[in-house]
């Protein structure tokens, strides 16, 4: 298909608050082909998309772009895996796939390594991983950074990072501000690629549904899915805020840090 034949979807600035999906596309700085030849450009930060599966289709393609280029909030070198599930509807990988393997062995390391039953089970439920009683021995990362986000993950300790939650203002250090517990909100299971250089990102696509009337401008991250219940661990600002219905973080769009 040449160039001459592609459509351009808007970027955020010139339909925001119009589309009735937002995606958050993280720190990427290209354009995404999808299958119909439509052009999306992601590097606002913020997408709207027309359809659930064009948010699928963009979302699973920068999760491969990021794992063939490499995420800039990892070390060089650093490898970034992109566990499918079903977020990302029929352009999922199949296991065969090697480097899909890869990133689904990590996902159930993970998995694995949460000592709470009911939130390894609720976390297998979300990645489609197993939730046996197995946990893992993974080795902390060599810098202090690294070893405090390790341990907020599982690898080590009990992981009080499983779910990501939307908040309306600063959840600040306790967890405040939370999107109100209404319409079809609620928390969203979420994988972690492995720390690097004091920071790491989503391994999946998190979607969210709120009632679409009230800004969104940060994250959360908890020990549970419940609302109002669990262990606050962290969170930070949005790259823009967002009043949306729905509202999807690409793999890779959450860079978090322990400072």
């Amino acid at each position: 298909m040449t160039a001459a034949t592609l459509t351009r979807a808007p970027n955020f600035d010139s339909v925001r608050g119009s589309g009735s999906h937002a995606l958050f596309t993280g720190p990427i700085r290209d354009d995404i082909e999808l299958e119909d030849g439509t052009v999306v450009d992601v590097r606002p930060g913020v997408v709207y998309l027309d359809t659930p599966e064009q948010v699928q289709e963009v979302s699973h393609k920068i999760g491969l772009w990021y794992e063939e280029y490499g995420h800039p909030s990892l070390d060089r070198g650093a490898q970034f895996m992109h566990h499918c599930t079903h977020l990302c509807g029929e352009h999922a990988r199949d296991i065969t796939d090697p480097a899909a393997a890869a990133a689904a062995e990590y996902a159930q390391r993970q998995t694995d390594g949460i000592l709470d039953a009911e939130v390894r089970y609720h976390h297998a439920e979300h990645l489609g991983t197993g939730a046996g009683d197995n946990q893992s021995n993974a080795l902390a990362s060599v810098t202090a950074e690294n070893a405090a986000l390790s341990g907020l993950i599982g690898t080590g300790a009990t992981n009080v990072m499983p779910d990501v939650s939307l908040h309306s203002a600063s959840p600040s250090t306790t967890g405040a501000n939370e999107n109100a517990n209404s319409g079809s909100y609620a928390r969203q299971a979420c994988s972690w690629n492995a720390p690097s250089g004091g920071t790491m990102t989503n391994s999946t696509s998190l979607t969210f549904s709120t009632l679409g009337t009230v800004a969104v401008t940060h994250y959360g991250t908890w020990s549970s899915a419940t609302y109002g219940a669990g262990t606050y661990a962290l969170g930070g600002a949005l790259t823009a805020s967002v009043t949306s219905a729905s509202i999807t973080f690409a793999a890779g769009a959450i860079t978090t840090s322990a400072t």
